[in-house]
């Protein structure tokens, strides 16, 4: 018998997802994201080499007047010099245009020229991240670690990593450590829920995304992931609650309507609903092989024959997952041979 519903359920709430923070620029307790210059090379494109230099200006008076609001204590990491800078903001636009490997490049140079900025080592740890290199990347951030103490971004980095490699205690101590040098750090509230949560530690994981939201009332990952606690927990009523709020906070969240779908499909027997769901999930994510998998079988429930056949079809175009497309083939085998 292929799977159903109830079986799709349990396999996809280890979705809960984690988050990491990029962090471009480090100046005694100054930290300027990427996106305050981002948007500079957005809509000034032809201009990206003059942007640049603005921008190394910019840290610089920046440094400036935090060393004067200090009282001229140092900084917790080393003052980046302007050719520090360039590489460094060049690898922040590789990186966030998905170049992984000139980021790597750049932050690289960045730490041959200054082997003591702590920031080069956390945003090449992020790049490794995407690459899949698990072991650079806790490498990484271990050393940003190592020469900036209070980093806490850091901590909370190294800590999404140990909870991909399913090292749960480790990243729990990692997300702890942040909290306790940022305690309105609502991000590391989020991912040490995340890994209670995969723990099995479902008080304490709803109580750090409570705190999460608290902290961050519009914080959509930590609404998704409350969400997928509360499916784990059996309580579909808060989780689509839950689901609902990301969906209003950004109507753009594909897995929310996914997630909204089984519980229409499994909890309140809504298929059209649920069907409804899955449309919008592949609207954003035409990609996402279990939304076709999941509408299949809510057209099969449906009667909706030919609908059913080319969802699991498509499915086995875009999955290589062996367990799933086993059961795709056998739902497929059923609805042909009706």
């Amino acid at each position: 018998m292929p799977a159903d519903f109830a079986q799709i359920n349990a396999d996809q709430l280890r979705n809960i997802r984690v988050n990491r923070r990029f962090i471009s620029v480090y100046l005694c307790a100054i930290w300027l994201p990427l996106s305050s210059y981002q948007l500079l090379f957005d809509h000034h494109r032809e201009r990206r080499t003059e942007m640049r230099r603005l921008f190394l200006l910019l840290c610089l008076a920046l440094l400036s007047a935090a060393l004067t609001a200090c009282g001229g204590a140092p900084s917790p990491t080393p003052t980046p010099t302007p050719a520090i800078g360039s590489h460094i903001l060049q690898g922040s636009v590789y990186y966030r245009q998905g170049d992984y490997e000139r980021a790597i490049f750049e932050y690289t140079l960045a730490i041959q020229a200054r082997p003591d900025y702590a920031p080069a080592y956390n945003n090449r740890g992020l790049a490794y991240i995407h690459l899949g290199d698990f072991a650079r990347a806790i490498a990484d951030f271990s050393k940003a670690i190592e020469l900036s103490p209070a980093y806490f971004e850091a901590y909370n980095n190294r800590g999404t990593v140990y909870c991909q490699r399913g090292e749960l205690d480790r990243a729990i101590a990692d997300f702890s450590k942040a909290i306790e040098l940022k305690p309105d750090y609502a991000e590391a509230y989020s991912n040490r829920g995340s890994a209670r949560v995969y723990k099995g530690d479902y008080e304490g994981g709803l109580a750090d995304f409570d705190k999460a939201i608290e902290l961050k009332p519009d914080y959509v990952e930590a609404y998704y992931n409350r969400g997928l606690a509360y499916m784990r927990q059996g309580d579909p009523e808060r989780a689509m609650a839950d689901f609902n709020k990301v969906i209003e906070l950004d109507p753009n969240y594909a897995l929310a309507y996914y997630h909204r779908g089984i519980i229409y499909a499994v909890n309140k027997n809504q298929p059209q609903q649920a069907i409804a769901n899955f449309d919008k999930t592949i609207e954003l994510r035409p990609d996402y092989a279990m939304a076709y998998y999941s509408r299949g079988l809510a057209y099969k429930r449906f009667g909706e024959k030919e609908k059913a056949i080319a969802d699991f079809e498509k499915f086995l175009e875009l999955s290589r997952d062996e367990k799933w497309r086993s059961q795709a083939e056998e739902h497929l085998q059923e609805l042909k041979g009706q």
